[in-house]
């Protein structure tokens, strides 16, 4: 078998492995790829979600003809890369960053948000009147602020007109 091959065999058992045991799959990758296909929910927000897929796909296939004991003195099936991206796939599954456990974790907080948005509601409603009816004092103290510059600004227009009739009476009685 070639070296490649064999390595990647045996961490696409491990793979398959890991996917049945901690993630409770019977039929491990394939199960896994099937649970990606059926999930729910933005996947878009997942930014590996579509190369994980693509690659998972890919791994199951090689795994399957490689499992079959007529190809494994066949052709080179698989490259150093496709190894390299078990292994780090195999991490991130063990560490809780695979597409499936990061969209969980998407809408654990979509939920998060929802209950709290249903908890706060009452109080932005009381808030919200609250702020409407403090608007409207600020608006009535400015308007009552205003009537009394205006009122202010015609007192001083009608003494001012008095003055100046005071002033042309007194200018006729001198002319007189």
């Amino acid at each position: 078998m070639n070296k490649n091959n064999a390595l990647f065999l045996n961490e696409y058992k491990k793979l398959n492995d890991i996917c049945k045991d901690s993630l409770d799959m019977s039929d491990g990758v394939a199960e896994y790829i099937k649970t990606m296909e059926n999930f729910e929910g933005p996947k878009k927000k997942i930014d590996a979600w579509v190369n994980d897929y693509h690659n998972l796909s890919k791994c199951l296939h090689i795994g399957s003809i490689l499992e079959d004991e007529k190809s494994l003195l066949g052709q080179p099936q698989c490259t150093k890369q496709d190894v390299a991206w078990l292994k780090k796939f195999q991490k991130r599954i063990e560490g809780g960053e695979d597409p499936i456990e990061e969209l969980k974790k998407y809408h654990e907080k979509l939920r998060y948000i929802e209950e709290k948005k249903q908890y706060f509601e009452p109080y932005l409603e009381k808030a919200a009147a609250c702020a409407i009816v403090v608007l409207v004092f600020l608006l009535a103290l400015a308007d009552n602020k205003n009537k009394k510059k205006i009122e202010e600004q015609m007192k001083i227009k009608k003494q001012k007109k008095k003055k100046d009739k005071k002033k042309k009476k007194d200018n006729i009685e001198i002319e007189d």
